[in-house]
């Protein structure tokens, strides 16, 4: 469309508009009807009894209201009042006719909502054009008006869309929180078996095995019970984690102690995998407010990841107390992480294979529970690592864990 053409059709708007003429005096009705008729204007009213403005207002919502200030029964004033309530935080399209040239006057009709003034005797230019500037702003007041109605009405779609959408993903969560349950009870139930009668066979409880390959088969079927295990419970605690069903229960922990039985646990593998782990760390740690199952759940998966990617190495655990925390570090001397991927192993299920020649078990996850963990407790996890020389995770918790 052409710049013409929509001028054209935007002076065709104006002049469909509906115009309301409000004066005692039908001289000053018909001259300002005249005006308006040259001008093209097709929908005009006129009224000389200013008490049925109100009614034709609510029967016709006119675009714009030429009104005068001095009438019998209802004056201009209360006229404009009586619209205001009717129309509450709408556009009152109120322009005024007077003769009156006293500041207060207009200042009055100006506070009542009147947008603009005719003054009399009528300038045929001067009415046109006041006229018409009105009338633009109400059309644009209207365009503004229904865009709100349908944005709104978009909003309300949009919204009941959502609720929608939310009732059925809390409803998949329900349905995945219970399969994960019942998921987890019938992989734990043979584990169990396979890890007990395993662990009595590597031991050899009830006597030798006769042949030391069943030893080592025993062992190895142990070990990979208790990786599946570990996978098993990490799925879990992803699952859970990304459904803000993690139970939290804060305790009173001996930081020390809680470090050395971490080692403990896995020192027999830190053995088989020729890895020696040192505590190096304040004798006089504080005490802490914490989760104990979930921070005793982040010191193993460090220390296992430690002992997993670390082949005749080894792990040092050390601290930094400060006043405004406490740093719990654990080094190790592995492979270490490219730089490139330090962030895809704080994601879910997040794995790097420094060689496709070497790989390595898990399916990832440990780090980004660990984060997880810390950062439920106000802490954090930060990771340092260089390719060749090893990998760094520091544990912050803030000094208003302390005990």
């Amino acid at each position: 469309m052409s710049m013409a053409n929509g001028k054209k059709k935007a002076n065709t708007n104006y002049l469909d508009a509906k115009i309301l003429i409000v004066d005692d005096l039908k001289i000053n009705v018909e001259l300002v009807k005249m005006m308006l008729d040259i001008a093209g204007y097709r929908n005009i009213t006129s009224v000389t009894d200013s008490r049925l403005v109100l009614d034709y207002q609510q029967e016709c919502q006119f675009d714009l209201i030429l009104l005068d200030l001095r009438m019998p029964h209802t004056d201009g004033f209360e006229i404009m009042e009586q619209l205001s309530e009717v129309l509450q935080n709408d556009y009152i399209p109120v322009l005024i006719l007077t003769a009156e040239q006293e500041e207060a006057t207009r200042l009055k009709a100006l506070k009542l909502g009147a947008k603009d003034f005719i003054t009399k005797p009528f300038n045929q230019s001067e009415v046109l054009c006041r006229i018409h500037n009105m009338l633009e702003v109400r059309m644009l007041h209207n365009q503004i008006s229904n865009q709100n109605i349908l944005l709104e009405k978009r909003v309300q779609e949009r919204t009941q869309e959502l609720n929608i959408a939310k009732k059925a993903v809390e409803y998949a969560n329900r349905v995945k929180a219970t399969f994960l349950d019942n998921m987890g009870h019938e992989l734990r139930t043979p584990l169990n078996g396979i890890l007990g009668f395993s662990e009595i066979m590597k031991d050899q409880m009830f006597g030798e095995l006769g042949n030391e390959l069943y030893v080592e088969y025993t062992r190895d079927i142990h070990g990979a019970g208790e990786h599946l295990l570990g996978v098993i419970n990490n799925i879990l605690d992803i699952s859970r984690l990304e459904m803000g069903d993690i139970e939290f229960n804060t305790t009173q922990i001996d930081l020390l102690v809680m470090l050395q039985d971490s080692v403990s646990a896995v020192s027999k593998r830190a053995e088989d995998a020729g890895i020696s782990i040192t505590i190096e760390v304040d004798s006089e740690l504080p005490a802490i407010m914490a989760d104990e199952i979930r921070l005793k759940q982040t010191l193993l998966n460090l220390l296992l990841n430690c002992v997993k990617f670390t082949r005749d190495g080894s792990v040092k655990i050390s601290s930094k107390l400060e006043d405004s925390g406490l740093m719990i570090s654990v080094s190790d001397t592995g492979r270490g992480i490219p730089e490139e991927d330090l962030e895809l192993v704080l994601e879910p299920f997040g794995q790097v294979r420094v060689s496709a020649v070497v790989a390595h078990e898990g399916i990832g996850g440990g780090l980004h529970l660990a984060k997880a963990f810390m950062e439920m407790h106000g802490g954090a996890l930060e990771v340092q690592s260089k390719v060749g020389v090893g990998t760094t995770v520091s544990l912050y918790f803030p000094s208003s864990l302390f005990c």
